[in-house]
């Protein structure tokens, strides 16, 4: 939702709302990207050297600081404070979904993993499609970009809570059963 609506409504609701115009930036465009790439590579240094069997709390916290980063992009009235927070933003969201990724990795067997990563994100892109279409009916109801960009920070915000509710014991007795299983 978070990915697909920023990358589908920020430019028009900066240009609408804010009357900040992108065009003359067009360099940066790549920046969020990058970032979100450096937080998938750094994700799983970070999930085996400093949250092993943590893996919620990481992802909790990715999903925290991306929340409140997009706040802070809905917030900001410059074109700088825009661009850092949208660069944290997606390397938070990355981080994230990385995570997300990595730690179902850990707790399916590797004869399901393929069919379990494709119903995953089967998810993922429904809501990445879905996203931009509610988020156009939102402005047409509301007439106002405001209220489709809190819809994204509060996607984000019941990722984070979403996040909280995984049960770091259930989740180590899973990761066992699935490590015995793939002896």
């Amino acid at each position: 939702i978070i990915t697909k609506g920023l990358d589908s409504w920020m430019p028009t609701y900066l240009l609408r709302a804010r009357h900040i115009n992108l065009a003359g930036i067009a360099w940066l465009v790549p920046l969020p990207s990058i970032s979100a790439g450096i937080a998938a590579l750094l994700c799983g240094y970070l999930m085996v050297h400093f949250f092993k069997d943590k893996e919620k709390w990481l992802i909790a916290l990715s999903c925290l600081l991306a929340t409140i980063f997009m706040f802070g992009m809905y917030k900001s009235v410059s074109l700088t404070n825009v661009i850092i927070f949208e660069v944290l933003t997606y390397f938070f969201k990355g981080l994230a979904f990385s995570g997300c990724f990595a730690l179902f990795a850990q707790l399916v067997t590797k004869r399901s993993y393929g069919s379990s990563v494709g119903i995953v994100n089967f998810g993922g892109q429904l809501a990445g499609f879905l996203a931009p279409i509610i988020i156009g009916m939102i402005v047409e109801h509301f007439g106002s970009y405001n209220s489709a960009f809190l819809f994204l920070v509060i996607s984000a915000a019941f990722s984070f809570v979403i996040s909280l509710t995984f049960n770091a014991t259930e989740l180590k007795e899973n990761q066992q059963k699935v490590a015995n299983e793939n002896e």
